[in-house]
């Protein structure tokens, strides 16, 4: 049985974007599991994938893509898991500027699609300290 992506959701703030992934089961400890949200903004000027991925058990990376240069960015965070929840916060500027658009949340296991969950985007203040 391929793990399945059940839901996702986005919030995207001042001071982060907050990334929330919701899966049926757990990890396989063997192979890997890239849960991933592409953000594009209204213009289309800007596609970043944001995410992170598990190799063998073991987070390999936390990272913003940018479609447009082909160019990946690592960033020091790693996923918290509450259950079958996890939750990840990037840094604004991983959005490369977007601000509002769509998104959409894929969960690829060894290769296999496991899901996909869509929505749209716009950025709201920041929450207070």
């Amino acid at each position: 049985m391929t793990l399945r992506l059940l839901d996702a959701a986005v919030l995207v703030r001042a001071n982060g974007v907050v990334l929330t992934y919701n899966v049926d089961g757990e990890l396989p400890q063997l192979g890997s599991q890239l849960f991933s949200t592409t953000f594009i903004d209204g213009s289309g000027s800007v596609i970043r994938q944001l995410g992170f991925k598990f190799v063998e058990g073991g987070l390999a990376a936390a990272f913003s893509f940018d479609h447009i240069s082909a160019m990946q960015r690592n960033y020091p965070t790693a996923p918290t898991r509450v259950s079958n929840r996890y939750t990840i916060v990037f840094a604004l500027d991983a959005l490369g500027g977007a601000t509002a658009g769509t998104w959409h949340a894929d969960l690829d296991v060894d290769g296999q699609d496991g899901g996909r969950i869509e929505g749209t985007f716009e950025q709201t203040p920041a929450l207070a300290e």
